[in-house]
């Protein structure tokens, strides 16, 4: 990868929705290189775009996550950013009625992993001038308890306390920059599958539905500007949390 660019943006979860929008935005930049991370293998356009397939519902190895960061050559980046961004609302089903294995798949991607690629972020890059600030994707459900995504809304709170826990540490450590954003609910794959539930395994579909309906859905490409405006403004990094609504373009 040429690392004359400024900044490296490492981004789990590109093949569509936010993690897309993130990083077709992004791409304008000519200043900006990339590291993509998917669970299928993918061909992108921007030239500067290293594309890797992982498979989060796995645990990740630490000799595969040193692998992954080795697959870049850092020398030269005033700005590193993670965004960890891939994420499944799957299953949705009250507990009790989930299939044993899938327990461990959503836990990988939505928290386990992530706490993983975290700590081998801080390894890796910890050390290195410049700015380090990692950017997890998290959701109000993180803090609203609702029926039928149970597996969702305590992974998102565990992100969301891991990542306070780190802001803590690095006020000392001084290593890294951590943040989890709450996106608000986005016209993506992710609320048409909700939408697709049934009442009896997701109470609120009806009220999915009429979100929709009522074109109260943000775009995700909306949301991704709001992002990328974060990673460069100091004044967003003076607390853990972020809502997306108090970003302003």
């Amino acid at each position: 990868m040429n690392s004359q660019a400024k900044n490296l943006l490492i981004i789990f979860g590109t093949s569509g929705g936010l993690g897309r929008a993130i990083y077709d935005h992004a791409a304008q930049f000519p200043e900006n290189d990339f590291l993509v991370v998917n669970r299928k293998a993918l061909k992108l356009d921007h030239k500067n775009t290293v594309s890797v397939q992982l498979d989060l519902s796995k645990i990740l190895s630490a000799s595969e996550l040193a692998e992954l960061f080795r697959k870049i050559k850092v020398d030269g980046y005033n700005n590193i950013f993670l965004i960890n961004n891939a994420g499944t609302i799957q299953p949705i089903k009250p507990l009790g009625r989930i299939q044993h294995e899938d327990i461990f798949k959503a836990s990988y991607v939505n928290y386990l992993n992530y706490a993983a690629i975290i700590n081998a972020f801080i390894k890796s890059f910890g050390k290195l001038p410049g700015q380090k600030r990692v950017v997890n994707i998290t959701s109000g459900s993180a803090v609203s308890p609702q029926y039928g995504i149970s597996l969702y809304c305590s992974a998102k709170a565990a992100l969301e306390m891991l990542t306070m826990s780190v802001y803590k540490e690095q006020e000392i450590l001084h290593e890294i920059k951590i943040m989890a954003i709450r996106p608000g609910a986005m016209n993506t794959a992710m609320q048409q599958s909700i939408r697709q539930s049934s009442a009896e395994d997701f109470k609120a579909v009806a009220h999915s539905k009429q979100l929709f309906e009522d074109d109260r859905l943000c775009p995700p490409e909306d949301v991704a500007k709001r992002i990328y405006k974060v990673l460069f403004d100091d004044k967003y990094w003076s607390k853990p949390i972020l809502e997306i609504s108090e970003v302003t373009l």
